[in-house]
């Protein structure tokens, strides 16, 4: 059966335990047995990794992450402590010495100012007005590219679509931050994004009450490598936190959907 969209939202991650809950518990523990005692095996995740420790893995974490991947139609996802987090993790786990980004310069001013700090590490930056055209006259191969859904805050929407076809003609790596559009008005990684990266704080969590960032994609070497520096950064999103964000996607589409009604009625007011 194919399900829609807030069903998905809802139901997706497929949880049950032996009491039959209907809401997902919220997993505080830091520390995990590691070995089951019955085999003598290691305990791991449904990702395969070790279940062992919070700043790598947790069951609530991993329940959210389980339910948002399909929203974007990736086939898997990466939970941070902030959308900041989840966006330099995905920038770490596709640059290298020497490469370049290509960057509109109207985009969130702090994704601005990590990008610019990174000519400090030898990265090339090359800043460009924030339209279709001037980022595809931009990519050569082998680039990062970064771009917004629609721009924050001057609102600009750029063509991901034919951006994508070009990055994958030049073996380049296609970042797309969804946070504007969310997954209910576009899903990039169908239109050739490598990694899609949320800020959750805003539409995803909806209640103004959470900090948070995921980063999905497709491809199972860039989850992997996404995954390590989270790892390593100690970025990982808290249970608490993950429990609230499933409450939001709850209702992300009727949310969605009311504001840009509203949001409609005043500009043709």
């Amino acid at each position: 059966m194919k399900f829609k969209f807030s069903t998905k939202a809802i139901h997706g991650h497929g949880y049950s335990d032996y009491f039959g809950a209907f809401i997902p518990p919220i997993y505080f523990s830091a520390i995990f047995e590691q070995l089951i005692r019955e085999t003598g095996e290691f305990r791991l995740s449904d990702r395969g990794f070790d279940l062992k420790y919070s700043r790598e893995e947790n069951p609530t974490v991993r329940i959210l992450e389980k339910t948002f991947a399909p929203l974007e139609k990736a086939s898997d996802c990466v939970a941070f402590n902030s959308g900041m987090a989840a966006l330099s993790a995905a920038l770490f786990a596709t640059i290298k010495p020497g490469c370049r980004i290509i960057i509109p310069y109207e985009v969130y001013g702090t994704t601005l100012q990590l990008i610019n700090d990174l000519k400090d590490f030898g990265i090339n930056v090359v800043s460009v007005y924030p339209s279709t055209e001037d980022v595809l006259e931009s990519i050569n191969k082998n680039d990062v590219i970064l771009v917004e859904t629609i721009t924050n805050p001057t609102l600009k929407v750029l063509d991901v679509k034919e951006i994508g076809r070009k990055a994958h003609e030049e073996n380049a790596v296609l970042i797309v931050d969804n946070t504007f559009a969310s997954p209910i008005l576009y899903n990039t990684l169908d239109d050739g994004a490598s990694i899609v990266v949320h800020s959750a704080t805003k539409y995803i969590a909806g209640h103004n009450d959470v900090i948070a960032g995921l980063s999905a994609t497709k491809e199972r070497e860039l989850l992997e490598n996404i995954w390590n520096w989270r790892r390593k950064l100690s970025s990982i999103l808290q249970p608490f936190e993950a429990y609230l964000i499933l409450r939001g996607l709850k209702t992300l589409e009727t949310r969605f959907k009311r504001e840009s009604t509203s949001a409609k009625a005043i500009a043709e007011f």
